[in-house]
Parts: C-alpha cells; sequence; structure tokens
C-alpha cells in the first residue's frame, strides 16, 4: 500500500557518486552537484572473507534475480560487500554509513562481525529447552 509522499520506485545504480552540493528547488524538487567517485578496478574476496558466501549464496537463491540483478561478481570484494550490505536487516542509516566506506575490505571486515538473524544466515532457531515431562504426582521442582 502507497504512503502519501512516499515515491515507490526502484533505482539501479551504475557508479558511486559523492554530493557537493544540493539545493531544494522551488518546486521542491531537489537537484545537487556531485562528484563521480573513480573505480580502482576490481579487487579480489580475500580468501579469509570467502566464509561470507554461503550467506550471499542462500540470498541471492531465496531472493532471486528480479531482487538481485547478475552480474554478482562473487570473486570481488566490492561486490560482495555491497550485496551482503544491502541485504542486512539493520537500519538505514548503518546501511548508509557501511556503504560510504571507500575500502570494500575494511566494510566486509565490519560485516564479520554483524551477528546474523537465523533466517538470514540459514541456520535452525534454537529456542530454549522444552521442559522435561514430568508426571502429575511429582513435585514441582
Amino acid at each position: 500500500m502507497a504512503q502519501l509522499g512516499i515515491l515507490q520506485i526502484t533505482t539501479r545504480g551504475q557508479k558511486r557518486f559523492r554530493i557537493l552540493e544540493q539545493e531544494v528547488g522551488s518546486n521542491q524538487s531537489l537537484s545537487a552537484r556531485v562528484e563521480v567517485i573513480q573505480n580502482n578496478g576490481p579487487l579480489p574476496l580475500p580468501d579469509e572473507r570467502k566464509r561470507l558466501l554461503p550467506l550471499l549464496y542462500r540470498v541471492i537463491k531465496d531472493l532471486g534475480s528480479e531482487r538481485i540483478p547478475e552480474p554478482h561478481l562473487l570473486d570481488e570484494a566490492e561486490c560482495v560487500s555491497y550485496r551482503i550490505t544491502e541485504v542486512l536487516p539493520i537500519q538505514n542509516l548503518a546501511k548508509q554509513k557501511l556503504l560510504e566506506l571507500e575500502d570494500p575490505i575494511a566494510r566486509l571486515e565490519i560485516l564479520e562481525k554483524v551477528p546474523y538473524p537465523a533466517q538470514i544466515a540459514g541456520l535452525k532457531k534454537r529456542g530454549p529447552k522444552a521442559p522435561k515431562a514430568r508426571n502429575r504426582d511429582e513435585p514441582m521442582p
């Protein structure tokens, strides 16, 4: 259901940029002067960060190609760190701060410390143990 004042749009970015100046026009439209952040080429995903890949494989499978379009580039640190950040159920401000980091390895190091909910990590939820059945005649512990 649409909310008043909220645009229901989907975008797909191609390049990172930094906002240098912004203004609100007379018709309340937003405009900005931006600077494109240069990409220094692909950085391979370090072996010690590859333990994040099973989580990402599961998320890609569950969400499908409409939500996570190809190419997935799962051998590149930047792509892996962006994708995991994108799907994490964390506050938008935290997500934004992670995405603003220019070092994908630093982003991956932070992501490894995030406690993933069981439904994302693909783990079975383990609740408290059920109490041991007792006889009616036994006293309560």
